[in-house]
């Protein structure tokens, strides 16, 4: 570090000595010397504004110091070319590690932190220079040196920060109490950045892709002007919708369920394809526990990846018998491996093998969702009519189970199979011929809402990865394309009816599996059903208090929707059951008569 510093501080000396002429302030000084016109316009018009009582003093040195920078630019000097810091999400009050890779050598020089609409909101004054990336492997560990560090301020609020446009990091927020979180799909990030010569992909990787990669590493240029544009149009949009309180984390933070569990609608953006099996089991149980979720994603759930290398590094092997060294389960491989033994239909009511490609290739769509149910409340304001085109072009879809199709064409949803009590499907659109989609020789896009269990929250499912931005390969998306009114108008009714509960259903009264009827809940049963509780062991189930049972029949579901027990009890009476079998935790217990719902609720079964 010393011996780079010295060096560094030589060369800038001896640049100043005996090459005056490149002194970027001597540059400055003949560049504003030489633009004779633009400084007389700015002298008149800096006069006219004297008698004007908005005019500011210190303008002129504004102008100035624009002008340097714009110069600076020209020159390509006094800039971050990339960077990272230790971590990519932090609290208020945190400690953040900057690795910067600057033109030239600087001192004393100021970089500004900026918000996603590049609001300057703080400062770093740091010496810098130039460095280059590790010699072996630097995808695994890039190698820069420490530039310095910076202390987020107390009161930053969360949000997304960025030094140049080039190093990026989130602010969580401290109190994690915000109406909505909004997950950063960090992992797809981190999975195509080929930043040191690899990626997790063969396209874009010098030879073969990686199978592990270093969140410490810049981003490359696919990264910045093709990965980033799934999400950074929304979060932008959110930057200046007013009346809604909104925290930010990363796919990372999804891992520790405290990041969520205070807040009411949790928001999954972009292109959410690389999930850990802990953010998926958090995810169910936020759900499951009567939370509200919104999938403004698609290709969402497709690998199953952990964190190595004390979180610094993302493993996804792509191949089941590659990654032989964890269990069965944890295996970095597709999540829909029936090895894997966790269904992302039973998460999201959707996925990419039942889905595909959309304009990626071989495209054979609408360029949009054609509409299925324009009485949907979430259609409210938009003007949308049934087959009325959603234009919404995507490069992948995302899919739900069919049982066939209608005499109009539409897909029908196969709510048997999927087993969620009320599911529907606003829209849908073909993709392409991929012949890896289970629809082959067609694929499809679908846009659902279910619930999957009486007592649950309720997920919207887009079904497709530009809904919050665009792919500027393939063109425009949903909210920056020729639909984004709509678009946003459609995002404003998900988050005002799903934060106020308010009915998100075309049909609200009708269920959709197997006959069951999602009923009123009687406030009797609700009250002395089963107790004690908490409880362990032994547990009294009342069924007195309503008389006009016929085949009562307890079922108990943990908190990541999976039936822990179920079986008939006796009606008009006070029974016993022991569930001294079951772990110890927090349960939804429904009781049903026949195929009716009668009531619900929550059952806590102590150790």
């Amino acid at each position: 570090m010393k011996t780079k510093f010295l060096a560094a501080l030589l060369g800038l000396l001896l640049a100043m000595h005996d090459l005056k002429a490149w002194n970027p302030l001597s540059i400055a000084a003949t560049y504003r010397q030489q633009d004779d016109s633009l400084r007389k316009k700015k002298k008149v018009a800096d006069q006219k504004k004297k008698t004007d009582d908005t005019y500011e003093k210190n303008e002129y040195p504004t102008y100035v110091e624009d002008r340097y920078n714009q110069l600076c630019t020209r020159l390509q000097i006094n800039r971050i070319i990339d960077g990272y810091t230790d971590k990519r999400s932090y609290e208020p009050g945190d400690t953040v590690k900057l690795y910067m890779n600057v033109s030239n050598t600087l001192i004393h020089h100021t970089f500004y932190i900026n918000d996603v609409l590049m609001n300057k909101k703080d400062s770093i004054t740091t010496f810098a220079y130039p460095q280059s990336p590790a010699a072996v492997k630097p995808w695994e560990n890039y190698g820069y040196e420490i530039t310095c560090r910076y202390v987020i301020p107390a009161t930053m609020p969360s949000g997304m920060y960025n030094l140049g446009n080039v190093i990026f990091f989130t602010v969580k927020s401290k109190t994690k109490d915000a109406d909505i979180t909004i997950v950063y799909p960090s992992n797809t990030e981190e999975a195509y950045n080929n930043a040191g010569g690899k990626s997790l992909y063969d396209f874009n990787s010098n030879g073969a892709k990686a199978s592990c990669v270093s969140f410490q590493r810049p981003l490359s240029n696919f990264i910045l002007s093709e990965v980033q544009q799934h999400s950074y149009p929304f979060m932008k949009w959110l930057k200046q919708l007013n009346g809604y309180s909104i925290q930010y984390i990363l796919d990372s933070d999804l891992d520790h369920y405290s990041e969520i569990a205070n807040t009411k609608l949790l928001v999954v953006i972009g292109h959410s394809e690389y999930w850990t099996k802990q953010a998926r089991l958090n995810f169910d149980r936020f759900v499951n526990l009567g939370n509200d979720a919104a999938i403004l994603s698609g290709n969402s759930m497709c690998w199953q990846v952990r964190y190595d290398h004390n979180g610094t590094r993302l493993t996804c092997h792509k191949n089941f018998s590659a990654d032989s060294l964890v269990p069965h389960n944890l295996r970095t491989t597709m999540w829909t491996d029936t090895a894997l033994n966790y269904s992302v239909l039973k998460s999201i009511g959707c996925d990419w093998t039942y889905g595909g490609y959309g304009m990626h290739a071989n495209y054979h769509g609408n360029f949009g969702y054609t509409i299925l149910l324009p009485n949907s409340p979430l259609l409210e304001g938009t003007g949308l009519a049934y087959h009325d085109q959603l234009a919404c072009q995507s490069y992948e879809y995302d899919a739900t189970l069919f049982s066939g199709f209608s005499h109009q064409g539409d897909p029908v949803v196969d709510s048997m199979a999927l087993g969620f009590c009320k599911v529907e499907m606003l829209g849908y659109d073909f993709g392409n011929s991929a012949s890896l989609t289970k629809y082959t020789p067609r694929c499809f896009g679908t846009f659902v809402i279910f619930k999957k269990i009486p007592g649950s929250g309720i997920v919207v499912n887009a079904g497709f990865n530009t809904f919050t931005g665009k792919t500027p390969s393939y063109g425009e998306g949903g909210i920056c394309g020729p639909d984004s009114v709509k678009i946003r108008q459609l995002t404003l009714n998900i988050f005002s009816k799903l934060l106020n509960k308010q009915n998100v259903f075309a049909n609200p009264n009708m269920c959709t599996v197997a006959g069951i009827k999602e009923n009123k809940f009687s406030s009797n049963f609700a009250r002395l059903l089963l107790y004690p509780n908490p409880g362990k062991g032994e547990f009294s189930v009342n069924t007195t208090l309503e008389s006009s049972l016929n085949e009562p029949r307890l079922e108990l579901y943990d908190c990541f929707g999976r039936l822990a027990d179920s079986r008939h009890v006796e009606k008009d009476k006070i029974s016993k059951i022991n569930l001294s079998h079951i772990t110890a935790g927090t349960y939804i217990y429904i009781l049903y008569d026949g195929s009716e719902m009668i009531t619900r609720g929550k059952l806590i079964i102590m150790q």
